[in-house]
């Protein structure tokens, strides 16, 4: 899709466009000393301040914004992330069992309102690290309520809804890794999924959760699972994974190797198990070309007994 159609905010169907597959979310590091500090060279934020243009409504929205020769300086600043109604544009809204829109305007499930559906516009401006030339560059929305479209430089990127779950696009096919890049984004407080978002809680809109752009090292653990059982008096870490990975786990010094595998397990005899008084966590580290992982990993079993949750 070239351009965002906006008929698609009211269509069920349609939730997200080039939004990319759900991962696991989890910090990854160039080395040992990046993981340490928690501070990698693959992540950049985008918090901040950025251009805002705020319109009550699709009709008064400006058009063609995302253009790279439309000039947004003259625009008012706005912080991300953070919801537009806490910096002065509309006003919260509490509702428990009616929808937002009841009292306002007359629609049916398959309409959004019309005349009171605030749309807000924001625009930065970003360049590409030296260090990540000739690298896939991606960019994750942790939250964005209720729905968002996605330009670059002009070029329509994607689309999201789902408020609380992140969204993550590829940038590489649109960005210049040389000079100034445009990054445009239309919130829309109302979309086809605010039929099932109705609950008991404030109604804000915006760009309310974290905002950075990251790069992929070759062979990048993009998603993977850790599952830990027992047997007996042992520990069972079960690591599964896309591709071979070599894994380490650590607890007082102890060191336990598992081999390259995409689906690998650890036992760990006397296991040191997980609980309030005595949180146990053994350090799990992922080592894959390019990047380091470390996970905390703890052993604990719930279980219910007739009417008695243990």
């Amino acid at each position: 899709m070239e351009n965002f159609n906006y008929n698609l905010l009211a269509d069920p169907k349609v939730y997200q466009i080039n939004r990319l597959a759900a991962h696991s979310s989890h910090a990854f590091y160039k080395n040992k000393k990046e993981a340490e500090l928690k501070k990698s060279s693959f992540v950049k934020s985008l918090n901040g301040i950025w251009k805002f243009h705020f319109a009550k409504n699709l009709a008064q929205a400006l058009p063609d914004f995302e253009k790279e020769e439309v000039n947004c300086d003259s625009w008012d600043d706005i912080r991300v992330p953070g919801s537009i109604q806490l910096q002065g544009y509309g006003t919260p809204q509490y509702v428990n069992v009616m929808y937002p829109w009841d009292g306002h305007e007359l629609i049916k499930p398959g309409q959004i309102p019309v005349e009171e559906h605030p749309v807000a516009s924001y625009v930065t401006y970003f360049t590409v690290d030296k260090a990540w030339k000739g690298h896939s560059v991606c960019i994750s929305f942790q939250g964005v309520e209720s729905a968002m479209a996605l330009w670059c430089n002009g070029k329509f990127v994607g689309y999201a809804e789902d408020t609380f779950t992140p969204s993550d696009f590829d940038l590489t096919p649109y960005i210049k890794e040389k000079g100034e890049n445009k990054l445009a984004v239309q919130v829309f407080k109302y979309c086809s999924g605010s039929w099932l978002e109705d609950q008991d809680f404030f109604r804000f809109s915006g760009i309310f959760r974290n905002v950075y752009m990251l790069t992929r090292p070759e062979g990048h653990i993009t998603d993977y699972k850790i599952e830990t059982t027992f047997s007996d008096t042992d520990g069972i870490l079960t690591f599964i994974n896309e591709s071979s990975v070599d894994i380490k786990l650590v607890l007082d010094e102890k060191v336990a190797v598992a081999p390259a595998k995409s689906k690998a397990e650890i036992v760990i005899p006397d296991v040191q198990l997980w609980n309030t008084e005595t949180p146990n966590l053994y350090t799990l580290e992922l080592y894959a070309k390019g990047e380091k992982i470390i996970e905390s990993v703890g052993f604990r079993e719930v279980t219910i007994d007739g009417k008695v949750f243990k």
